[in-house]
């Protein structure tokens, strides 16, 4: 997954999905955007990941710190690691976060920044034919409403 001032957007196994932020989301730091997308992702593919063990990898070396030790100090961010967590127990996901730099986060770069002519000239020719806008998890939606409040 991946975030930036633009939108959001993530990639997993021939499936994507990205979004813009709309209603000064995108004024809210990055570190906070990029949990968002984190928690988005397991909430989104939770089923297809049901049972398995996962490696997220993240270009914000605080959040996969965060994610390593499923805690932070910023009530903000701590509201969004819970959403992750609830999505990693109720489909028996097992995450281990690792730090991609940027540049080698092209496919969630790209799809983050609504680039897809960059995500197709990327993209392995497995991947779906579009990537899709993702459904508004209501949960996490209402998270990060407070949060930019």
């Amino acid at each position: 997954p991946d975030s930036g001032r633009v939108g959001y957007g993530g990639y997993s196994g021939g499936e994507g999905f990205y979004g813009g932020w709309g209603g000064g989301g995108g004024d809210l730091p990055i570190t906070v955007l990029e949990m968002y997308t984190v928690a988005l992702a397991l909430v989104t593919w939770g089923e297809r990941l049901r049972n398995r063990k996962v490696v997220i990898w993240c270009d914000n070396q605080s959040v996969t710190h965060i994610l390593t030790k499923q805690a932070s100090k910023c009530g903000k961010l701590s509201m969004l690691l819970r959403e992750a967590v609830l999505a990693c127990l109720q489909f028996n996901v097992l995450i281990k976060a690792k730090y991609v730099r940027s540049e080698a986060n092209v496919l969630a770069d790209s799809l983050s920044r609504g680039d897809l002519r960059r995500f197709w000239s990327a993209a392995p020719p497995s991947a779906r034919p579009t990537p899709s806008e993702t459904p508004r998890a209501s949960a996490l939606q209402s998270a990060l409403r407070s949060i930019n409040s």
